[in-house]
């Protein structure tokens, strides 16, 4: 019986001794020492190419039309600012004089001419009181006057 106390004292020491050296190791032992991380930083946004489908090819620009010589048919024919009646009189033509007919409103029933006292000037005579050396159809539809107002 003595031996298995001795046996027992000894198993025991051991078994304390082997806890004790745990926590001896793990106070003597080298620890790893924290590193301080980075921060993170911005990156920078990376640029994305998207290709594009290439430019339409225009066609090249064509020359105005020429404008076809007319005469005026009556005296006293007004030039207005545009194809109507009612819009302002610019000046008035008397029979014989010559014109030039650069378009033509949608109806047919207006001519647009470049008017004879000022040549970057535009003005509109009604069709029936012009002689034109062309069919009215064969001349391009003419844009609206601008307004000078709103």
């Amino acid at each position: 019986m003595k031996r298995s106390k001795i046996l027992v004292l000894l198993l025991t020491s051991v078994l304390i001794v082997s806890c004790q050296l745990t926590d001896l190791v793990a106070v003597f032992a080298p620890t790893a020492t924290p590193t301080a991380r980075p921060r993170p930083t911005a990156t920078p946004p990376v640029a994305r190419v998207i290709a594009s489908p290439p430019a339409p090819t225009l066609p090249p620009p064509t020359a105005p039309p020429q404008p076809v010589p007319g005469t005026i048919r009556e005296n006293s024919s007004r030039v207005r600012a545009e194809p109507n009646t009612n819009a302002a009189i610019l000046d008035r033509l008397n029979k014989g004089d010559a014109v030039q007919v650069t378009g033509r409103n949608a109806a047919n029933d207006w001519v647009q001419i470049i008017l004879p006292k000022d040549p970057n000037g535009r003005g509109w005579i009604a069709a029936t009181l012009v002689n034109l050396n062309a069919p009215i159809d064969t001349l391009p539809l003419a844009p609206p006057a601008p307004r000078p107002y709103p």
